[in-house]
């Protein structure tokens, strides 16, 4: 009985030395994607091994989703997206799955990063919780109209429906 314990925690041990941690390499994206467009995605588990890579299917499925899959959109958030997501947070909090679907091509995963990232580093510099009343209302009251006008003012893209919808919000007293 005990050599087949040992044997069956070596094999573990060999099945865990096996897996590959840390990242991707341009290889392991290539052999993905060439393997997903070829038999399609999903059973991460057995893709993982079918496709011959050293990985779980959990970190396959992560990879292709946030990074590899064809729609996922590369770059900055435009200033729309950035309005957008301030928006659909104020309404959600950090239903990031929720906010994704309203953003063509942006995983959950991105504007969840986009959020601790940006936004959250101007809270601490408010000195208050990203989640709080006085966060929320500079946020709705300030940065999102001086975001919309700073986008106009470069000349970028920003639709006239978010604009309006925004500079409306600016005229309460004691935000300015």
């Amino acid at each position: 009985v005990v050599k087949l314990d040992d044997d069956l925690l070596r094999h573990e041990e060999e099945a865990a030395e096996e897996i590959r941690r840390g990242p991707w390499t341009v290889e392991e994206d290539l052999t993905l994607v060439n393997y997903i467009a070829d038999h399609g995605d999903g059973r991460w588990n057995s893709l993982a091994r079918a496709a011959g890579l050293k990985r779980t299917g959990k970190s396959c499925r992560l990879r292709w989703l946030n990074y590899l899959r064809p729609d996922v959109k590369r770059g900055n958030f435009t200033a729309d997206e950035q309005l957008l997501i301030l928006d659909l947070h104020s309404r959600w909090g950090n239903r990031w799955s929720k906010i994704a679907q309203h953003l063509p091509g942006r995983t959950d995963n991105e504007i969840k990063n986009y959020w601790r990232t940006r936004v959250q580093k101007h809270a601490k510099q408010l000195n208050c919780d990203a989640n709080s009343t006085k966060f929320k209302d500079a946020m709705k009251y300030l940065w999102m109209p001086r975001l919309a006008d700073h986008h106009l003012q470069q000349g970028f893209g920003l639709s006239q429906t978010r604009l309006s919808s925004f500079k409306t919000q600016t005229c309460l007293d004691g935000y300015k």
